[in-house]
């Protein structure tokens, strides 16, 4: 018999965790039953967590990848449990589906059935589709329109505050001592016009630790102006209009410009500062066109001991070593099934996409412990 090759598609929009508690997880559940109960092998998952379906795939980089493994011939079906998972947009599930017919490769809703091989069974999906993508919208609207509504009534939304505030009721309310220190943050600035010395100043005096965009976004907040999305009497001000402006026209000229990479690192979660024991962090070079990985704290703090970088292809070369795996775990009640994924593995590895490479790492490696020159030893699961 052949078996196909299933690419679980799962995405929960934030619109459908608030209203309907719905979670990643239990998709997940669902369509691993699915592919188990008709003898499908699930090769990659791909998770597109607070993403809309009526946005366009560009946006959504889970799509992004699980359209490069198509277009790689790595997979025969995708599934997902209800068509307005895969999209609630009809122009865009028609761009895909180009692409899914050129590979053969077919899609499953596990929960509804469709029959797109009749006139009558594609006029059905169109208009499945339109009712979801109309629903989509008006969801959207129903939602803005509530959040629009507290914001004029000066309600807070969500339970994150910014620096200097904290929740008194509804609204937000100045914290004195707190709202002290945003105030000394902003006039530091305003005297030696870089965001990474008031980075260093805040962790020394008062013992905040904030990435160089985090004070950047701090310095930025019209919050502290007491507006917020448009209400311009939300809360008490904190910072004066004056001296916010002032703050403004210096950032401009040191703009820090981000843009979302959708790029995968295959040992992010895996490793912990040696000195300090947090999680190492990832980062891109565009000069070597290599990954990166660092401790969180390495250029953030002044005087940190540890501000050595490992390479991820470094990491990598650790693959070669996996046959010594048995050293390590031959007294694992798992073991025979872990030298067989090792063995399976060594063979396919250059073939695989970095998603798939990442599914492997999750699987058979629990930890990378590093001693404190960096060097790598490999925990197995």
């Amino acid at each position: 018999m052949n078996i196909k090759r299933a690419a679980l598609y799962i995405r929960v929009s934030t619109e459908d965790q608030a209203m309907h508690g719905l979670s990643l997880a239990s998709e997940k559940t669902a369509l691993l039953e699915y592919a188990k109960e008709h003898d499908m092998k699930v090769v990659v998952i791909f998770e597109a967590e607070g993403i809309s379906a009526r946005k366009t795939y560009q946006k959504c980089p889970a799509c992004c990848r699980l359209l490069d493994a198509i277009s790689a011939g790595n997979i025969d079906v995708i599934l997902f449990i209800k068509l307005d998972r895969w999209f609630r947009n009809i122009a865009e599930y028609y761009k895909v589906q180009e692409l899914l017919d050129r590979h053969k490769v077919d899609w499953i809703a596990t929960e509804e059935r469709y029959d797109t091989t009749t006139a009558n069974g594609r006029l059905s999906l169109n208009i499945r589709l339109s009712i979801a993508q109309d629903e989509a919208d008006r969801t959207s609207e129903r939602i803005k329109f509530v959040f629009k509504d507290k914001v004029n009534r000066g309600e807070v939304i969500g339970y994150l505050f910014p620096l200097g505030y904290r929740k008194g009721g509804k609204p937000l309310v100045i914290d004195p001592e707190k709202a002290e220190i945003v105030r000394d943050l902003f006039t530091y600035y305003e005297n030696i016009c870089s965001v990474r010395g008031v980075m260093y100043y805040a962790d020394e005096r008062y013992g905040l630790s904030y990435p160089p965009c985090g004070l950047w976004l701090l310095l930025s907040n019209r919050t502290y102006l007491g507006e917020f999305r448009g209400n311009p009497h939300f809360c008490e001000p904190i910072i004066s209009v004056e001296q916010f402006t002032r703050v403004q026209k210096l950032l401009e000229s040191r703009e820090i410009r981000r843009s979302p990479s959708g790029r995968i690192y295959l040992f992010s979660g895996m490793m912990r500062c040696p000195v300090c024991g947090k999680m190492m962090v990832c980062q891109y070079s565009n000069v070597g066109k290599c990954v990166y990985y660092k401790c969180p704290d390495a250029y953030n703090r002044k005087g940190y001991t540890n501000r050595k970088l490992i390479r991820e292809t470094y990491l990598q070369k650790l693959t070669t070593q996996l046959e010594e795996a048995g050293k390590v775990i031959d007294i694992r009640p798992n073991y025979a099934e872990l030298k067989q994924h090792i063995t399976a593995f060594l063979s396919i590895y250059d073939e695989m996409n970095p998603e798939e490479k990442k599914h492997f790492y999750n699987r058979v490696i629990d930890h990378i412990s590093l001693d404190t020159d960096l060097k790598p030893a490999v925990v197995f699961r």
